[in-house]
């Protein structure tokens, strides 16, 4: 019987991805803790900062640990359908709140805490894509039919979280981790739809390329989007015009990263987050990192991402049911995108889109999102494990009936 009080993950979970990402969230708490350290903060202050970054750390552990140890996906897909209807309502609440940054996307509580409810939908669309479409091999059942249900749920996220909260960064990768969800699906109905899918993206991605161009610029003028959305395509492109305006984060930004050079300037020795990056541990948690660090900072995180993706993987194609490799691949697509889309904000590769850096970003939403990512993950290592192991079992033991039965035909025979 599995002991509620047990903080061992799941017997067949990967240990080292665990270790990693304790460590790494670790890494990043120190680095929240530097980029808080300014003029006007104390030892009380910076004490507050680091506990309550250990807190949801700790909380998140929890909850990936337990969520190894105890899901049970076949019930969970009953659950599913109630648990994204609540969803819906979850991300309405944000906007009885003031917005902030130009999007309304928290709902707030008494003592500064806040919770942005659309990091919890995109675990939630991994799921979604995951329960309903592995493992069908019906060839007589339609795609919609399988996926007509995570389709018009991620609609409706993307939906919400783009026009009524204002949020162009957890729209785009609510967007994209059901899109990328579909182009994973290998059962019998998706193989049309997955060569219109590719197509479909070639043109998307030709789409953005042309967006960030100074005519795909003059293009989004036209449209009836937020201001501060297009000043982001804007201040891309030139980052120095406007820096006194709306990219003054941005050009401090690059300042930053332009002072790290290989080692960078110290620990904690970080002049742009002196009031230059207001935000300096959340979305430019990086610029920091650069600026304190240096290159061996960056690759520090880098490198990071890349070997938890890559342990990801191992056990994707390993995994034999669909729905596991799914949930596996899934959580590899919410590091990269994010990562991405974070990276290449803070250093004007492409629009900054606000999306925190995963473990490393001051933010508990996103920290215990992330972690019930991972615990789902190492929940599908450790129940394609089990699942594995019960076949195998049930095939020896088949095995050993025949053997035992052509013996006693063949001692009858004898006799």
């Amino acid at each position: 019987m599995k002991s509620l009080f047990s903080l061992k993950l799941a017997r067949y979970s990967n240990s080292l991805l665990h270790t990693w990402i304790i460590l790494f969230s670790l890494y990043g708490t120190l680095m929240v803790l530097s980029a808080s350290m300014n003029s006007a903060s104390t030892i009380e202050s910076l004490m507050g900062v680091a506990i309550r970054q250990l807190l949801f750390l700790g909380l998140g552990s929890l909850i990936m640990i337990k969520i190894s140890q105890w899901m049970n996906f076949k019930l969970l897909k009953k659950w599913v359908f109630i648990l994204s209807i609540i969803m819906i309502g979850v991300l309405c609440l944000p906007l009885l709140f003031a917005p902030v940054g130009g999007a309304q996307a928290w709902i707030r509580f008494p003592g500064g805490l806040s919770l942005q409810p659309s990091e919890f939908a995109k675990v939630l669309v991994v799921l979604l894509f995951a329960l309903y479409g592995g493992d069908v091999q019906r060839k007589d059942i339609s795609f919609w039919t399988v996926l007509k249900w995570p389709i018009l749920f991620t609609m409706i996220f993307v939906f919400i979280v783009l026009v009524f909260q204002s949020d162009l960064g957890s729209a785009v990768i609510l967007f994209a981790l059901g899109w990328m969800s579909m182009m994973m699906l290998s059962g019998p109905t998706m193989k049309w739809v997955k060569l219109w899918m590719f197509v479909f993206t070639l043109l998307g991605l030709a789409l953005i390329v042309y967006l960030l161009t100074p005519g795909g610029i003059a293009f989004l003028s036209s449209l009836p989007i937020p201001r501060y959305m297009l000043n982001r395509f804007i201040d891309m492109l030139n980052p120095v015009e406007r820096r006194y305006d709306s990219s003054y984060q941005l050009f401090n930004s690059l300042i930053a990263f332009s002072k790290g050079e290989l080692w960078g300037i110290g620990l904690g020795q970080s002049i742009q987050k002196l009031g230059y990056l207001p935000v300096a541990t959340s979305d430019y948690i990086l610029a920091v990192i650069v600026e304190e660090t240096g290159i061996v900072g960056f690759m520090i995180v880098f490198v990071s991402y890349v070997s938890m993706m890559i342990m990801l993987l191992i056990h994707a194609l390993k995994i034999k049911y669909e729905k596991y490799k799914l949930i596996l691949f899934g959580n590899v697509m919410f590091l990269m995108l994010h990562f991405i889309l974070n990276v290449g904000g803070v250093s004007a590769a492409i629009p900054l889109t606000g999306v925190p850096l995963l473990m490393i970003s001051a933010g508990g939403s996103s920290q215990l999102a992330i972690m019930m990512m991972f615990g789902f993950s190492q929940a599908a290592i450790h129940q394609d494990a089990l699942e594995r192991r019960k076949t195998s079992h049930e095939n020896h033991l088949r095995q050993s009936k025949i053997l035992k039965t052509s013996d006693t035909l063949l001692d009858n025979h004898a006799a």
